[in-house]
């Protein structure tokens, strides 16, 4: 209970949950306008939850009750959920003796409760020289065909991103790989990988020039933080690095944000957000879009809305659709709002104080996700503290009302309360995310 209510208290001030290992591992801070605390709810933690066919939530799987193989679930995951709607999530499992393992499931929202989770790695899958030593949350990714990746320490004693595909799990990458520029990976963040249906993974990870020695877990003055793409049978390409120049003629600094990642026809596209240099003694933010080989500016500090300036963007994931809607969590001055763009103007989804159609004000939500038609999705807190899941329609982005009115819904009406920073979403817009029972 008191790991649960520490990870509440810091949902919306550490967007990427506490995933640790014995070594290197690292948490992404949130800067900026965040509440200095927030009340501990009860049981926020205890349940995957993720839409059915007819979109109405079912839930998948339930701290107490039996996990496939043995064992009962002691702990859940943050979940993954595939273009065909079937969710990946980590979980705890405590044996009978006491002992407790982290694994791997796929949880299927049609299925009959008694048939809806299996196993989504049988050990079988790993070859004595790529095995696992899962020991936390693993943060599994779901992507197209049964396709899931992880990033999590080898039994050898390194990290990896593994792939798990027609059976058979591999080490992608290894700390020590060379990227397409030509620097050595040295570290990867747990928690920070997400995969297109294509099979491209983007992560953040530290790479490091050293005339190609094997890297060693040693200082970091030498090392920098970047965004990373991995290509299914390619190289490893670097998006955006901690010291290189913005398309806006600033330099990125060390607060990238989680990236996102989709397929399209002409290639993937990747977003982020990041901390940039602007001038001396001064930073700003900016939110970019990676397609092509080439990086764009679509949001930045200081541009224009209908409640002010911009002055802050979350470095938890942005939403982005294969479609071209993006969206990401920020602030205008004390007020925060959740914006989209739209014909290169940003928009105001929803704003700190907006109502909802039971009457409570919003006063503060989590990253959003959007899907192929537009619909963006978050969840929220209102002013009766409750953790709700809320929706905004396509054609409510760009006519949001102001003074706030309620022009959204919320999903699931009143139940299950959702836990900040574990929604995901997929492009036909089913969702998924833990929440209470």
């Amino acid at each position: 209970m008191i790991l649960r209510r520490f990870r509440y208290a810091i949902a919306f001030a550490v967007t990427l949950l506490l995933a640790a290992s014995q070594a290197n591992a690292l948490t992404l801070t949130l800067a900026g306008p965040e509440p200095e605390s927030v009340a501990p709810a009860t049981d926020l933690t205890s349940t995957i939850w993720a839409s059915g066919a007819d979109g109405a939530l079912v839930k998948i799987a339930t701290v107490g009750e039996e996990a496939p193989g043995g064992g009962t679930f002691s702990e859940m995951g943050v979940p993954s959920i595939s273009p065909k709607s079937q969710v990946v999530f980590g979980a705890e499992v405590t044996a009978a003796d006491g002992a407790a393992r982290w694994e791997i499931f796929r949880g299927d929202p049609a299925a009959s409760p008694g048939r809806r989770i299996v196993r989504a790695i049988e050990k079988s899958a790993a070859s004595p020289r790529c095995v696992p030593n899962i020991k936390l949350d693993p943060y599994p990714i779901a992507g197209s065909n049964g396709e899931i990746a992880f990033i999590a320490p080898e039994a050898a004693g390194s990290d990896a991103l593994f792939r798990y595909s027609d059976g058979e799990l591999t080490c992608a990458v290894r700390l020590g790989d060379k990227t397409a520029e030509g620097h050595a990976l040295e570290m990867m963040h747990f928690g920070s990988a997400v995969m297109a249906p294509s099979g491209e993974v983007a992560f953040i990870g530290r790479i490091v020039d050293n005339g190609g020695r094997r890297v060693a877990r040693t200082s970091r003055s030498n090392s920098r933080l970047a965004t990373i793409l991995a290509t299914p049978h390619g190289p490893i390409h670097e998006v955006a690095v901690e010291g290189s120049r913005t398309p806006g003629g600033s330099r990125y600094l060390a607060g990238f944000s989680l990236p996102a990642v989709v397929s399209t026809p002409r290639g993937p596209i990747v977003a982020f957000t990041a901390t940039t240099a602007r001038a001396a003694n001064s930073h700003g933010y900016g939110l970019y879009v990676f397609r092509g080989g080439k990086t764009f500016e679509v949001l930045a500090s200081g541009d224009r809305t209908s409640i002010g300036p911009v002055s802050f963007l979350s470095n938890g994931r942005p939403a982005l659709s294969a479609g071209g809607s993006i969206a990401v969590r920020g602030s205008s001055g004390d007020r925060r709002a959740i914006y989209s763009i739209h014909d290169g103007h940003p928009s105001v989804v929803v704003a700190q104080g907006h109502s909802t159609e039971v009457g409570s004000r919003i006063l503060m939500f989590g990253d959003p996700v959007v899907s192929a038609s537009g619909r963006i999705m978050f969840g929220i807190i209102d002013n009766d503290d409750r953790n709700l899941l809320y929706a905004v329609r396509p054609g409510n982005v760009i006519r949001v009302s102001i003074p706030p009115e309620a022009d959204g819904e919320l999903v699931g009406g009143l139940a299950p309360q959702i836990f900040a920073g574990t929604l995901v979403d997929n492009e036909a817009g089913a969702v998924a995310f833990i929440g209470g029972k």
